[in-house]
């Protein structure tokens, strides 16, 4: 039969049972000890029950158990000698006996803790190992996240010198050899600036748009992203470079275009106005000739052929709609970019936006930048003139009908107290020059639109009407 290992015998599981097991064997050797014959002693035998029991023990336990059976085997065992002579031998077992139960005691506690230390060595080194694993996953992840990013990135040290790079950022700044070691002035001589600027401190997260320089010599518009971080080798710089050289050649083509646009929107609505006035001037001349003595005067005539030229000179009209505007807007767009635009300079003349849009808007025939713009000038507008109101809401709705989508911009302030004056150049009762509700009424003009005032109390209210594209439902 094997005999269990102290790890089983002395499990706390098993305490019950182990000490039920010593007691029974004190009980067997007690009854023994008194039956066998009187020269024969069988109490040096306790010594294995007080060795079961000691592990589950406290050292008072032990020593009362050791005291326990050490009467016992000196009441059962021989006794031939004196009381004199029982109390020394007494003693000295007794010594032995918990001697041993002590031994065995510190001999089980200390294995239990290296038990529970390796444990908890064991678990620390797992959950140091999973610690490890999660790390180099995460660091994975980002070094995968760095590689495939579109923008360049780069960690600068204190010196300004370039100590990691991303694969972006060799395309971007370098296509020959290694960034690393380089210093960044050379690149974005705007980073070094700012760093030096700002000395040891920490609190450095910005975002600015600069020139930067390719190693070809080739000049770039960068949008950088910068951050400020320590490590144990010192304070270091996080730089994310976007190249938005094409984005600004698209903004000043765009904007070429449009101002091109509107000029020559401008130009033709004036031209209208001259075209007018020069009819009804001619309508004058001819008039005042039918008065005897002028005809034939040379002045008279003179003013003839000035009113010819202003005619001719005035001949253009407004621009055909273009193609993009033909193939039709789609409105929910336009909102939504210019809920963006808005809602900041909203905030800054504390004015309420409500929209009251439906979702099934059609697309209609308009120019996107020229619509754009509109919108801003109808906007700022409004904000203006709430500026002395108590209540400020700007709302603005659109309504569609078969052929034609109304969008209205209706404020809460002080109206218009001179209706019959606006959409009028250089008008004399505004504080501007009148020229952007001009421009804005051409412009819708432009696509078959318009661009009307309506009588509301209180506050002021201008409609755009838009044509639907063709082949556009709801």
């Amino acid at each position: 039969m094997k005999l269990p290992d102290l790890d089983q015998w002395y499990a706390p599981e098993r305490r019950s049972r182990s000490l039920s097991i010593a007691f029974g064997v004190i009980v067997v050797l007690a009854i023994a000890d008194y039956f066998v014959k009187p020269s024969v002693g069988i109490g040096v035998l306790y010594v294995f029950p007080i060795l079961a029991a000691a592990g589950f023990l406290s050292w008072p336990q032990v020593l009362f158990l050791a005291l326990f059976c050490d009467i016992l085997r000196e009441a059962f065992g021989p006794s031939s000698h004196t009381v004199q002579q029982a109390l020394p031998r007494l003693a000295f077992v007794w010594f032995g006996f918990a001697g041993v139960g002590l031994f065995m005691r510190e001999l089980v506690l200390k294995r239990q803790q290296a038990d529970q230390h390796l444990a908890q060595l064991k678990a620390a080194m797992e959950l140091r190992e999973q610690e490890v694993r999660l790390r180099e996953d995460v660091e994975r992840q980002l070094q995968a996240l760095i590689e495939s990013s579109p923008a360049a990135i780069l960690t600068i040290t204190e010196q300004g010198a370039i100590e990691l790079s991303n694969e972006a950022a060799h395309k971007l700044l370098s296509s020959n050899g290694s960034l690393t070691g380089r210093n960044i002035g050379h690149y974005i001589p705007d980073a070094t600036v700012i760093q030096n600027r700002l000395g040891d401190t920490l609190a450095l997260r910005t975002a600015v748009e600069c020139r930067g320089l390719r190693e070809d010599g080739r000049f770039f518009l960068g949008q950088l992203w910068m951050s400020r971080f320590t490590t144990h080798a010192g304070p270091r710089l996080a730089v994310i470079i976007s190249d938005a050289s094409e984005q600004l050649r698209d903004r000043e083509e765009i904007g070429l275009q449009q101002s091109l646009s509107n000029s020559r929107i401008l130009v033709s609505a004036v031209s209208h106005e001259i075209r007018n006035l020069s009819s009804a001037v001619a309508i004058a001349h001819t008039n005042l000739a039918r008065i005897p003595g002028l005809e034939g005067n040379t002045d008279f005539e003179s003013l003839g052929m000035l009113i010819d030229g202003l005619r001719r000179l005035a001949s253009a009209e407004l621009m055909p709609v273009t193609k993009a505007a033909q193939e039709g807007l789609q409105l929910k767009t336009i909102f939504d970019d210019l809920r963006i635009v808005l809602q900041t300079a909203a905030e800054e003349a504390s004015t309420q936006l409500q929209w009251s849009l439906p979702d099934d808007l059609p697309r209609v025939r308009a120019d996107r930048q020229g619509l754009f713009q509109v919108f801003l000038n109808l906007s700022h507008n409004s904000f203006r003139a709430m500026q002395d109101a108590t209540r400020r809401v700007l709302t603005i709705s659109a309504a569609s009908s078969d052929e034609i989508v109304t969008i209205r911009f209706l404020d809460t302030g002080l109206g218009v107290s001179h209706p019959e004056q606006l959409f009028k150049m250089f008008r004399s009762a505004s504080n501007s020059s009148g020229i952007g509700l001009y421009i804005s009424r051409a412009i819708l003009r432009s696509y078959g639109g318009d661009l009307r005032y309506e009588v509301t109390e209180p506050g002021a209210c201008f409609a755009i009407e838009l044509l639907r594209s063709k082949g556009s439902s709801h």
